[in-house]
């Protein structure tokens, strides 16, 4: 998503000097590594792995970057790099499944560089299955020795110990509010937004840019977003019998699967925010999680929402 807008470049990506200047030096020292890039989905791990990547590749690197000029680059940009490959979920695909993986160890893995000293393979990790990240212990430990791996995962949770022992980890942190002012910026502008919609469009974020771009094309978000604080605000100065009875009802129009994740969302958000000045409301907000948790395995979300309430109830 991040990946749309503007440059790929690691010099040019806002934010994150601290992991950029440990990638530069993980560069410098000309070892070929296995990297895990962590973070949640839409913290850029692709345009960040990316722009990696394209420096690794560079024949002509200036000033520990990219050069974006060389034939290596060139071919970069063009997406048709030799000495590139990405193993990623295709149209349609839940999981990347053990027949691509074997593809991928048994014939990837051995080929020579043709236009460098090294290959670089992108791998959504995310989307591999514990039994097949086993065939990917050999491959990291006896690769062949010009090949650099990066990993990407949503968290090390998705990761099997065996896997994270072999790789130097990164964590992708969330933007800062100032960060993510100067990634507006750099986006087409958009008339829609005013300074303090974007100002609160970017605190929901939490510093997560892709998040922050759906919302930024989402219409439909402020609208929920009022509808729904007023909920909620109204939600913590009733009864709990209100709770149980007029809050469940307004809830009741979010039961449809397209309005659900703007309840997931904003709410979490609230009762973030709300822990944040209530210690009290902690174990609330913990339980919304597991709530949440639940209605995305496709629990019944009456039944959710009945358990969850009470909960509510108890701190006000």
């Amino acid at each position: 998503m991040v990946e749309q807008h503007g440059n790929l470049y690691l010099e040019n990506l806002v934010g994150r000097r601290e992991l950029k200047d440990s990638l530069l030096r993980l560069v410098q020292t000309g070892n070929n590594v296995s990297l895990l890039l962590q973070g949640e989905e839409g913290l850029g791990k692709h345009t960040v792995a990316r722009a990696l990547a394209e420096i690794l590749l560079c024949r002509q690197p200036c000033n520990n970057y990219a050069c974006h000029k060389c034939a290596s680059c060139n071919y970069f940009h063009a997406q048709s790099h030799p000495d590139y490959v990405e193993l990623t979920l295709q149209a349609g695909q839940k999981q990347i499944t053990m027949e691509q993986l074997r593809n991928f160890t048994d014939e990837q893995v051995n080929l020579q560089p043709l236009l460098g000293s090294r290959r670089v393979f992108l791998l959504e990790l995310y989307a591999v299955s514990p039994q097949a990240q086993n065939l990917l212990l050999k491959t990291l430990e006896s690769g062949a020795a010009g090949n650099f791996y990066i990993l990407l995962a949503n968290n090390l949770t998705q990761v099997l110990p065996t896997v994270q022992s072999r790789t130097q980890i990164f964590n992708l942190p969330h933007l800062s509010q100032e960060d993510l002012q100067q990634f507006t910026a750099t986006l087409p502008a958009d008339g829609r937004q005013d300074a303090a919609e974007l100002k609160r469009l970017a605190e929901f974020s939490q510093g997560n840019p892709g998040f922050y771009l759906q919302l930024l094309h989402d219409e439909a978000f402020l609208r929920y977003y009022n509808d729904l604080q007023e909920i909620f605000l109204r939600a913590l100065k009733c009864s709990p019998a209100l709770l149980l009875s007029e809050i469940l009802t307004e809830l009741g129009a979010y039961k449809d699967k397209d309005k659900q994740p703007y309840l997931w969302r904003i709410w979490s958000f609230f009762l973030y925010k709300t822990s944040l000045r209530r210690p009290s409301c902690r174990p609330v907000f913990i339980a919304w999680q597991k709530c949440v948790a639940r209605l995305q395995a496709n629990g019944s979300f009456e039944i959710q929402m009945q358990a969850f309430l009470p909960e509510l109830a108890k701190v006000l």
